[in-house]
């Protein structure tokens, strides 16, 4: 029955949010304890998940191009809430990420720049270091 297939169509979008939700989290543990490699994987593995909400969005707009529209069962409303939820829960924890990685970039920036900056003293130390001066000359 249709019906049915909608709704199941709807759980797997809901377990795909909640599979999100999960890697956002470990995301952001790896953001905080810098592994990089680690971080890479968590976000490969959501681009595949986005991808499949992506597809299971494309077969509802066909339900809903075929006339099915609103609530059909008390289900539905209750699985359209979790999504709601769990999308809610989504977005705060990727901006909290989002935020952490910008704080991290910026800690980056600063090193960096340190480290030009003692690039550059080192090398001016270099050049007035070459050969003897005399600070005093006889008249």
């Amino acid at each position: 029955m249709l019906e049915e297939e909608i709704l199941r169509v709807l759980k797997e979008e809901l377990k795909n949010y909640q599979e999100l939700l999960s890697l956002s989290a470990e995301e952001k543990r790896a953001i905080t304890t810098g592994k990089i490699e680690e971080l890479k994987n968590i976000l490969n593995k959501k681009q595949g998940i986005i991808k499949e909400v992506q597809s299971l969005e494309e077969k509802l707009t066909q339900f809903r191009a075929e006339g099915i529209a609103g609530a059909l069962s008390p289900d539905f409303e209750e699985t359209g809430r979790k999504i709601g939820e769990t999308l809610n829960k989504v977005f705060e924890q990727e901006k909290e990420n989002e935020s952490l990685l910008k704080e991290k970039m910026s800690m980056v920036k600063k090193d960096l720049s340190q480290i030009s900056e003692g690039k550059k003293a080192r090398e001016t130390y270099k050049k007035k270091g070459k050969g003897a001066k005399f600070v005093d000359k006889k008249k």
